[in-house]
């Protein structure tokens, strides 16, 4: 019963019929994300998407993969945490985006405008794939053109993938998601098997795409699988009970490779906080985000709204809200599901909740299922349940489609069309993003005398320690192409120089260094760009009496450790 409702009337096509349809719906968003990121696309070769933080982390990932990686033994570099290294099993790639940046470049040239260029375009690709996927998906449940393309816009221009790609590369590539879902529902009503490898192909990607996808597409599958189970009120049995442990299995199976390594290397050290603190607080659903156009500051404010202020953000659209309960009202009159969509909203909505739920900043200590999660081995390490807020938006795109549609075509009047239009005309300028941000990635001048220092084999620490500036000098490193004692990695599994660094008496700083052949230090002054001098990271006036300095600009000082001339001594 569940099954009929969730694919309606089915119009027979020729495939090519479909394929030629995709292929100008992929044209259409692409049109739309040209007009709608114009201010970065014009500046596509010099500057990196995003405000400085994460962002440099993730083209130190297309910079690694394309020209740095040790291709035997790419899990593990030497060119961040030296001298030590680390394992980079956890760390935030996103394989499929920095593989095409590798190959892409490969083929068209390798030069730091394009390697630039191309990692920001693998990240705009994000927008049409999910859009095209969307409205595949949409389609399949409103069967009505202009409003499964409003649906594919609401989930591919949503403010939290907007954000996302200024922020996490691998959590914006959504867009192999809702391209699973529609194979995987096709399989379910089909019983077919082609269909089911094609769910798992789909599912693989966007797991390759970011390891946290590989979680909320298997809660997806037991989310589906247990709806069906209570409406239809049958024991799950046959293909719907072999299809989701085939297709959990199979996906399973092909990324063993990653996935092993992954579980063996999990320990205690890998897990951090965030179950109780990246989470989405309630009011965050009505609240528009700073990319918002009548948000022009609302970003300390916003912050209120989560521990993270950037992993916050679920901003639904007022009309879309209203369009939903419209949707809820009528459902009566329509065979549409009305009643999975809103369970799935619900369903994800709670588990992106987190550990307890949260309204105004408050922790309310109402207990939610991801407290089950928090200490189950490797499960763990998923420790941002506001990421699955991706899933609340592809059944929002369904919901606002399928409401649209429904408008447009029960007792079709010009007003009610009219209304109908106006609605998609609102719930699409609510999404256009605006106070976009964008971080330079040109190469300081004064970097120049580390890359050329004859010397092999040495390390250059980056100071003062604070988040932001921890990534900075892996977007420095893609300048210099030196090792680098200070970086970013989703998961630290070992200790190394900077976890143990004297921050207070610089003479034993000195000696650390030396022996460890850390040869600079770039420091950021207090005041300047992302630097945040924290109590833990000492005082600055005595770097100065401490090391000589080679270098210096506006923004940073240079200072030697050792091999420096008797004159500079």
């Amino acid at each position: 019963m569940l099954q009929r409702m969730l694919v309606g009337t089915r119009r027979q096509v020729p495939p090519i019929h479909g394929v030629l349809r995709l292929a100008l719906v992929f044209c259409f968003f692409v049109l739309i994300t040209a007009v709608l990121f114009k201010p970065w696309i014009e500046y596509i070769s010099t500057i990196l998407i995003g405000p400085p933080t994460d962002n440099m982390q993730d083209f130190w990932n297309s910079w690694y993969a394309a020209v740095a990686a040790n291709r035997h033994e790419f899990f593990f570099t030497k060119l961040i945490r030296f001298p030590e290294g680390t394992s980079l099993q956890y760390h935030s790639f996103c394989y499929l985006q920095v593989f095409a940046v590798a190959v892409i470049t490969e083929i068209i040239g390798l030069n730091r405008a394009t390697l630039i260029s191309v990692h920001n375009l693998t990240l705009l690709f994000s927008f049409p794939l999910a859009g095209t996927g969307a409205f595949l998906l949409v389609r399949r449940f409103a069967h009505l053109t202009w409003a499964s393309l409003v649906g594919g816009y609401v989930f591919a221009f949503s403010p939290w993938h907007v954000q996302q790609v200024m922020f996490h590369a691998h959590t914006s590539e959504i867009g192999f998601i809702p391209f699973f879902v529609f194979a995987y529902l096709e399989a379910i009503d089909r019983k077919s098997v082609q269909w089911l490898v094609a769910a798992i192909f789909f599912y693989t990607l966007s797991a390759l795409c970011s390891w946290y996808y590989l979680f909320y597409l298997a809660f997806f599958v037991i989310f589906h699988t247990t709806f069906m189970v209570f409406h239809d009120r049958v024991p799950l049995r046959g293909w719907e009970l072999r299809a989701p442990l085939l297709c959990l299995g199979g996906t399973a199976v092909l990324l063993a490779p990653l996935l092993i390594p992954m579980a063996l290397t999990s320990s205690a050290k890998a897990y951090d906080y965030g179950w109780n603190a990246y989470v989405i607080d309630l009011p965050a659903f009505l609240m528009p985000p700073q990319t918002h156009l009548l948000s022009a500051n609302l970003g300390s404010r916003y912050r209120d709204f989560s521990d993270f202020g950037l992993e916050g953000v679920a901003y639904l659209g007022i009309v879309n809200v209203g369009l939903l309960c419209w949707l809820g009202v009528r459902h009566r009159s329509t065979k549409l599901p009305v009643w999975y969509v809103f369970a799935g909203i619900i369903t994800f909505s709670v588990l992106a909740f987190g550990m307890f739920l949260h309204a105004f900043h408050y922790n309310l200590w109402i207990p939610l299922p991801d407290i089950l999660f928090v200490n189950l081995p490797f499960v763990a390490n998923i420790r941002t349940p506001a990421r699955t807020v991706v899933m609340v938006y592809l059944f929002l795109s369904i919901g606002v489609g399928c409401a649209l549609a429904l408008a447009w075509s029960e007792t079709p009047t010009i007003k009610r069309r009219a209304l109908a239009i106006a609605a998609a005309v609102l719930l699409t300028i609510d999404f256009v993003p605006s106070h976009l941000l964008s971080t330079q990635a040109t190469c300081p001048g004064i970097l120049q005398i580390i890359r050329d220092d004859p010397e092999h084999d040495f390390g250059v620490l980056n100071w003062p320690r604070n988040y932001p500036a921890r990534n900075e000098p892996m977007l420095q490193q893609t300048c210099h192409g030196r090792p680098v004692v200070l970086a970013v990695v989703s998961r630290v599994l070992s200790p190394s120089l900077i976890d143990r660094i004297e921050a207070r008496n610089l003479v034993r700083q000195r000696e650390q260094l030396r022996r460890a052949k850390v040869k600079y230090i770039v420091m950021r002054p207090p005041g300047t760009g992302l630097a945040e001098w924290m109590p833990e990271d000492g005082a600055f006036a005595p770097y100065l009496d401490t090391y000589p300095i080679v270098a210096r600009s506006p923004d940073f000082i240079v200072f030697k450790v050792y091999g420096v001339s008797p004159l500079h001594q």
